[in-house]
């Protein structure tokens, strides 16, 4: 399903529209509770600085282990809401797949959050269809590259 531009809102706002995960963007979409396919609202009141963040975005920490972002909606003061998925990575001591919400903030180019075991993620675009991001946590920063995938 291709997305759909409709004027309306004052978020953008990324809204399930069928009943599988299987089609979704997003390597480690599956594992969240997830919906095929969104369409995106946005009233046109929205920097295009902050409407970026909305998308699904893959790549891997320390080239090593999976994340996928999804950002489902932004609003015109930089609020972000979506999803955090990661894989496993036994060697971190990572032993199974997950995904968590979270509500974050997008200033200064930056889309900030803090996830529930403290650590603080960081992206920014490098381009147009690529992100940088930081993983703090406990002392230690890992960094990854992901591509846009919707």
């Amino acid at each position: 399903m291709k997305p759909t531009l409709f004027a309306g809102a004052l978020t953008i706002c990324l809204v399930a529209v069928a009943p599988s995960t299987s089609a979704f963007p997003g390597k480690l979409s599956k594992h969240c509770n997830l919906q095929e396919g969104f369409v995106i609202y946005d009233a046109g009141t929205i920097k295009k600085e902050i409407a970026q963040f909305a998308g699904v975005f893959d790549g891997k920490w320390a080239g090593k282990l999976d994340n996928t972002l999804i950002v489902w909606e932004v609003d015109k003061t930089g609020k972000a809401s979506g999803f955090y998925a990661w894989g496993k990575y036994r060697k971190w001591g990572i032993n199974s797949a997950g995904c968590t919400g979270f509500v974050g903030q997008i200033a200064d180019g930056k889309l900030k959050f803090e996830l529930r075991n403290g650590a603080k993620v960081t992206y920014w675009f490098e381009s147009a269809k690529k992100i940088k991001a930081t993983y703090v946590h406990r002392g230690r920063t890992t960094s990854a590259t992901l591509k846009r995938k919707r």
